[in-house]
């Protein structure tokens, strides 16, 4: 009997904290867009990721991009977008299926400016995206990334206005979820 409540309660509880540490992790992403001190403890945080974990590589990258838009000196500007953009995608190409990694980099590609030619999976990653949010029961998302994808994707011009229309009514879903 408490063999079984252990198999039950120990994967939950890795499960758990997990989550936790990725909602942390998002937050503190958000706050390094916004702050070159949380640009700089996100990046010293992720700065020993290695390859076992794709997303997490992935948000290595993306703090790599969070000190591009920092930085005034137009060389590490450039220097930090494209060690952000190298591992960005080596974290996509681990794990091609993983739907958080394909919201980051439309994020980036939707916003970095066209100069750096960084845009070429834009459409591909926009369609991926939508699916899963039309298609939850096929896809896996969390609520928290579910929520974020669906202001994101409603505020860039890369959505259509059908396709706002139709995130729209997946957000009000997300009052209905929660009662």
């Amino acid at each position: 009997m408490a063999f079984a409540f252990l198999v039950v309660v120990i994967p939950t509880t890795a499960a758990s904290a997990q989550t936790s540490e990725l909602a942390a992790l998002r937050v503190l992403y958000y706050r390094a867009s916004n702050e070159m001190q949380a640009a700089n403890e996100f990046y010293g945080k992720l700065k020993s990721i290695d390859e076992t974990r794709p997303l997490w590589l992935g948000y290595k990258g993306m703090a790599s991009f969070m000190l591009a838009r920092h930085v005034r000196n137009p060389l590490s500007k450039l220097k930090h977008f494209l060690e952000g953009q190298d591992i960005l995608e080596k974290s996509i190409k681990l794990a091609p299926a993983n739907l958080e990694l394909r919201y980051l980099r439309f994020s980036v590609q939707t916003s970095a400016p066209e100069f750096l030619n960084y845009r070429r999976n834009i459409l591909q990653d926009k369609k991926i995206l939508l699916e899963a949010l039309f298609k939850p029961k096929i896809h896996k998302l969390d609520e928290d990334l579910r929520q974020r994808i669906v202001r994101y994707m409603l505020e860039t011009k890369y959505c259509t206005g059908r396709e706002k229309e139709d995130l729209a009514r997946v957000r009000l879903t997300f009052r209905e979820d929660t009662r």
